[in-house]
């Protein structure tokens, strides 16, 4: 496949400004449109200033991007993301925009069929060269171990027709597990931490093959095409450990009400909106850990997080997120405009205490 080099985005983006300059008659100073417009082959795509899910304008921004780079690719076209505008990010963006243009990829069977242009900033532009998206999209390959992090990973849940698949997927969640102990941690880690970490990580692997792509029929034409994918992003920031795990399935709130168990949530919580679900299914996992002495599901992966300061867990599934905070031990549930697209699991965890 010919790679698109940096000369000729530079060059296609040139004259993609000259268009946009001419056909929108800008004043002097103002932003770049964020229209999409067609350059030679390409589709150029604006990314918004800000990739986060967090505030609600910037989730909006986002997940609209997000929707118009798939319209487009599902179009048979092919795309020229443009980030020259973007300032700020989060790293659940981050793995999000990753996932996409990887499914894309996949189904297209063409590693062309999305380029990207550099950020806005230098630190969007290292994130960017650290969580692996440079080389996802051929942009600039630089060998992770230079680095010293570990570029987002991707394998399939649950068994497989393919062996071969299912043993990737357990020597990525070894890996991935490796590089917390011995990089992020560096070797620190307590048996109690290193237990909770395992715990709340292959829980939520595992609820992605057992749950969230459940509706084979719905999902069978996803399934055969990329399997029961997940994506982990695991990276230090200053003392803090961000771990994330995000899959494309049904979500929480759906999921939910298909089990037997409902009837008793649904009288217990009166759950409304996917927010409430997803509160009213960690609650119900909590009730049944105490009562039995042990935790599968949310539970496990909120464990992680209870004893440890400034600890955070965020889950964002369908229209809803919720959020627990260790240090103030409270809970938090909002109402999203649109679908993540899945369920997004994000821990932060301080790591002050393994030094």
């Amino acid at each position: 496949m010919k790679r698109v080099t940096e000369d000729q985005i530079e060059q296609t983006l040139h004259r993609a400004d000259k268009i946009a300059r001419r056909q929108t008659r800008k004043k002097h100073g103002t932003r770049r449109s964020y229209t999409p417009m067609r350059v030679f082959s390409r589709i150029r795509i604006p990314a918004p200033a800000a990739l986060d899910l967090f505030k609600s304008e910037n989730y909006s921004k986002f997940i609209e991007f997000i929707t118009l780079v798939r319209d487009f690719v599902n179009e048979g076209e092919k795309v020229l993301l443009d980030f020259r505008n973007t300032e700020s990010l989060k790293a659940c963006a981050v793995i999000v925009l990753y996932a996409y243009i990887d499914l894309m990829q996949r189904q297209t069977n063409n590693k062309s069929v999305i380029a990207i242009t550099k950020c806005g900033t230098p630190r969007a532009n290292n994130w960017f060269k650290l969580c692996g998206l440079w080389d996802l999209t051929s942009f600039q390959t630089i060998s992770p171990h230079k680095l010293n992090t570990m570029a987002i990973i991707s394998a399939v849940a649950g068994k497989t027709k393919d062996n071969k698949e299912s043993a990737e997927a357990r020597n990525k969640i070894k890996s991935i597990l490796k590089y917390i102990r011995d990089t992020i941690y560096d070797g620190k880690i307590s048996a109690s931490d290193g237990q909770k970490l395992y715990a709340a990580l292959t829980e939520s692997i595992s609820n992605v093959g057992l749950h969230a792509y459940s509706n084979e029929d719905f999902f069978s034409e996803f399934i055969d095409g990329v399997g029961k994918r997940w994506w982990i992003l695991a990276h230090k920031i200053e003392d803090q450990l961000f771990l994330m795990v995000y899959d494309m399935g049904e979500g929480i709130p759906i999921t939910l009400v298909k089990k037997d168990f409902f009837t008793f949530i649904a009288q217990a919580f009166n759950p409304k909106t996917d927010s409430d679900k997803i509160y009213a299914a960690v609650q119900y996992g909590e009730t049944r850990m105490n009562s039995q002495k042990h935790g599968k599901g949310l539970p496990d992966m909120k464990r992680y997080v209870v004893d440890n300061p400034e600890g955070e867990l965020h889950i964002f599934s369908g229209m809803g997120r919720y959020s627990y905070n260790a240090e103030k031990n409270e809970e938090q549930k909002f109402d999203l405009p649109y679908s993540v697209g899945g369920t997004l699991i994000q821990w932060n965890v301080s790591l002050r205490g393994a030094e």
